[in-house]
């Protein structure tokens, strides 16, 4: 899809859901619904529904400070809710109806980056549960059957992305290193096979990677 019309698309999308979290108060613009009418008639007429998380907002401005703690007070949390309990949850929108359907209630956890399968039938995403400093990479079948965890350990593993070659590329705070200039840990790249073994490094950068996407 053209970076013109995922920009577009995401404005009209966020105005259904603002339109869905009011209680239907609130309205699309003709402008925006227009547009989402031509996308679904066109870009997304296959596309029945889109995944996304619900979080708390993170406390910290720096857009890398989402993960851990602080050096200089491992108290204090820079995931989101500081330590607080989230509303991590995974959902589906339809994005003809309206309706969120639940598909993973994380329970006072914080729920982020969620990816789907090339085949449509699995979500990847990260989990941090409740009452646990750190996020690991999880999957689940989209109706919400299925979920597994797939690493585990004293880490932060998140930024999940699926492979063409069935593995898994993600970033991780197990290069063990803090940001230059603040107090919150860097992440860099790793893989790892489908179900969470052979997790080797790829990246040796000294700040953060984020987000990896296969081109």
């Amino acid at each position: 899809m053209p970076l013109r019309w995922s920009l577009l698309l995401g404005v009209a999308i966020c105005g259904m859901l603002a339109q869905r979290a009011s209680g239907g108060e609130q309205r699309l613009s003709p402008e925006a619904a227009a547009m989402l009418q031509r996308a679904m008639a066109g870009p997304l007429r296959d596309i029945r529904e889109i995944i996304f998380c619900t979080r708390l907002s993170y406390d910290d401005s720096h857009w890398y400070a989402n993960i851990g703690y602080y050096c200089d007070d491992h108290t204090q949390k820079a995931y989101a809710g500081n330590g607080k309990p989230d509303v991590g949850k995974l959902v589906a929108l339809d994005i003809r109806t309206g309706q969120l359907r639940s598909i993973f209630d994380a329970q006072g956890g914080s729920i982020r980056d969620p990816q789907v399968h090339y085949d449509g039938q699995k979500i990847l995403f990260s989990h941090r549960k409740a009452g646990d400093d750190h996020y690991h990479l999880y999957e689940i079948n989209v109706d919400g059957s299925g979920l597994r965890q797939l690493t585990s350990g004293p880490f932060d593993d998140y930024e999940p992305s699926y492979l063409p070659d069935g593995g898994i590329v993600f970033v991780s705070t197990r290069c063990r290193s803090w940001v230059k200039c603040w107090m919150t840990q860097v992440g860099v790249m790793y893989r790892c096979d489908a179900d969470g073994g052979n997790i080797r490094r790829i990246s040796f950068s000294n700040e953060h990677d984020n987000t990896p996407w296969p081109l």
